[in-house]
């Protein structure tokens, strides 16, 4: 693929230029933007999926490039199993110890993995800056903050209390083995080749391909990576106190 990396440097400077004007810089000792609530998010959308494709076009397809993405693929595997893993032990905590018949009207364990900004240590300075022109630290603090409510920006899951649940049956009967990981999620492998003999687990899928403005370059700075998996406990009642009892269903 013959590629002007000379035009695609200045389409990515230029798409950031016009994402600074209309979100500012960071003020004082403060090292976080935030979106500004009268900015135009749908322009903004397509000024984030522009960089994306211009980046992804970038992306070196070295040796070095390539383990890079092998490693960051490979620990947000192992962190997607991890967090199935302490659902499936919450879960069997719940079904062991059982309801509480006063409150419980269903309960749930949510969970979340996603790459989380807290400043510029969240963003890992790999030495190629100066090829791809991007301001990194800027944008990952930016993307950040326009998809931190998206529910689909890393690896999640729901699992709903089911009466037939037993704390003696397998993660996989219980629904809360990583399956999703059982497929290559093989999408960005279309305009990078050279990824081809990795298998793309589904937080990177989620990170590079959903509408999150992610590129891969960004992917391979990210230095923080945040998993939440929690027990929710529901009492669903009106004015008068009738319950809505949910665990009761199958």
């Amino acid at each position: 693929m013959d590629l002007d990396i000379e035009k695609l440097r200045e389409e990515v400077k230029g798409i950031e230029a016009e994402i600074k004007s209309m979100i500012g810089q960071s003020g004082g000792d403060v090292d976080y933007v935030d979106i500004p609530e009268c900015a135009d998010r749908g322009r903004l959308k397509e000024l984030l999926m522009s960089r994306r494709h211009s980046l992804d076009m970038l992306f070196r397809r070295d040796p070095e490039g390539v383990e890079r993405f092998r490693k960051v693929n490979a620990c947000l595997k192992d962190l997607s199993d991890r967090l199935y893993m302490k659902g499936a032990r919450i879960y069997r905590q719940y079904l062991t110890y059982g309801m509480d018949e006063e409150f419980d009207d269903d309960f749930m364990v949510d969970a979340d993995l996603r790459f989380v900004y807290n400043g510029p240590e969240s963003v890992a300075v790999l030495g190629d800056e100066e090829y791809y022109g991007s301001d990194f630290n800027y944008m990952l603090n930016v993307i950040y903050d326009y998809c931190k409510d998206f529910p689909n920006a890393g690896a999640s899951y729901s699992k709903s209390f089911r009466k037939k649940d037993r704390p003696e049956m397998t993660d996989s009967e219980l629904e809360l083995a990583n399956r999703y990981d059982d497929n290559d999620w093989g999408e960005i492998k279309i305009w990078i080749p050279e990824l081809e003999g990795i298998k793309i687990c589904n937080a990177v899928n989620e990170i590079c391909v959903y509408g999150n403005g992610y590129s891969v370059a960004d992917l391979l700075r990210m230095n923080y990576f945040w998993c939440e998996v929690k027990g929710v406990y529901q009492l669903i009642s009106d004015r008068n106190g009738d319950h809505t009892r949910l665990c009761d269903k199958d």
